[in-house]
């Protein structure tokens, strides 16, 4: 299902663009996108126990007073918080489709999970996306493809880099974009005001999005996944605070990455841009660019309930996850092994993959005949291969 472009649209899209903008997601419940609901999830994170218990314990330890640390870490949690808002998303629609138009010849979502994910709304369940991680746009085009299809923004975790763009970090978080430390190991009270608030968003009925790789893959690769996220998101399920918990793992393929100049000099060594208006002004020349398509992929929803069941059968059946943090760390290390290997699962070869992985094979150089040849040769390969559950999708090039 391509949700850019419509029948008709390629020419003359004005009317169909303002339709889209004013009527996606058109009396769609999004949790936690009124100023009440905001207000009344700050107050139940700065009132939580274990946030308390997290102030008292600091305290203790520091010599700092409840009260001095409560004001700091109110700040804290200003800093953090998305302000999602449905209305100003639409302008926000209407802006980012007109700039998918233009660097995008395509965005597809396979149907089927499309469906899961429509199925689990219905019936009122927690939902954690977790989408490969290969550019700084991967959020924004999961938000773009949820509000074309009438569907619930989540809210998205995103680090603090941005933090230094005023106008950025605004329509952010309009978004649905909360913001945290890159690093806060030993912070105890940072660790549980993070953990409290991505649990009140689950708990009061919102979604969530993360990147279990942490940061971008600069190499195409798949990284090794981080557990801290994962854990903070299985904790309420575990916990009885919520009924089932479904994570949904997503590749979003791309033809080519908007990114593709920086990275092989990242890889080089050359330092990473840091971000700022500055670069994102100059980065404005993306914009005459074509990037080709893009193919977001979704697996089956995992059940964090159905995985502790199939551990019980694969380890022992008195494995207890909720009673033996042991174990709890086993089946988060299960279930973020499971969502690696299903996104990688979910890759779709792009014909710039195989010609790319040609012309690396054969290194003295290939005729225009061989080229194509060897080409075709690999696409057949790859389709025997993909129809016998080898993982990997070929749906360009079949098309």
């Amino acid at each position: 299902q391509d949700i850019l472009f419509g029948p008709g649209e390629r020419s003359h899209h004005f009317l169909s663009d303002f339709r889209f903008a004013t009527f996606s997601s058109y009396g769609i419940h999004t949790p936690n996108s009124s100023f009440e609901d905001q207000k009344a999830l700050r107050r139940a994170v700065l009132t939580s126990p274990r946030l308390t218990k997290a102030i008292s314990m600091e305290s203790k330890e520091s010599g700092e007073s409840e009260s001095s640390l409560l004001e700091g870490i109110s700040a804290e949690l200003d800093n953090m918080m998305a302000h999602m808002n449905v209305n100003k998303l639409r302008a926000l629609g209407y802006f980012f489709k007109k700039i998918w138009q233009q660097l995008y010849n395509e965005i597809t979502i396979n149907q089927t999970g499309l469906e899961d994910i429509k199925s689990l709304i219905h019936k009122g369940a927690s939902i954690v996306y977790i989408p490969s991680h290969r550019s700084y746009i991967d959020f924004l085009v999961m938000s773009y493809i949820l509000f074309a299809n009438h569907l619930p923004l989540p809210h998205i975790a995103a680090g603090s880099d941005f933090l230094g763009m005023s106008f950025v970090v605004s329509v952010l978080r309009t978004g649905g974009a909360f913001f945290l430390r890159r690093s806060f190991a030993g912070d105890q009270v940072y660790t549980a005001l993070l953990t409290e608030y991505l649990q009140q968003l689950l708990i009061t009925g919102s979604s969530l999005e993360f990147f279990i790789e942490g940061t971008r893959s600069r190499t195409g690769k798949t990284l090794r996944p981080k557990m801290g996220m994962l854990a903070m998101a299985t904790e309420p399920f575990l916990e009885k605070r919520i009924k089932d918990l479904y994570i949904i793992p997503i590749h979003i393929n791309y033809e080519r990455l908007v990114e593709g100049e920086s990275y092989p000099r990242e890889l080089l060594g050359q330092p990473k841009v840091k971000e700022s208006v500055g670069a994102l002004f100059r980065a404005r020349s993306i914009l005459n660019e074509e990037y080709g398509r893009i193919a977001i992929k979704c697996g089956a929803p995992i059940s964090i309930e159905e995985e502790i069941e199939r551990a019980r059968v694969d380890l022992s059946n008195k494995f207890d996850p909720v009673a033996e943090l042991g174990d709890r760390r086993v089946l988060n290390r299960r279930i973020a092994d499971r969502v690696v290997f299903d996104i990688n699962n979910l890759s779709v070869w792009s014909p710039i993959s195989l010609v790319s992985g040609l012309l690396l094979t054969y290194r003295s150089g290939l005729t225009w005949t061989q080229l194509i040849s060897h080409t075709e040769w690999l696409q057949l390969l790859l389709i025997k291969r993909s129809s016998q559950g080898y993982g990997g999708k070929l749906d360009w090039l079949i098309h």
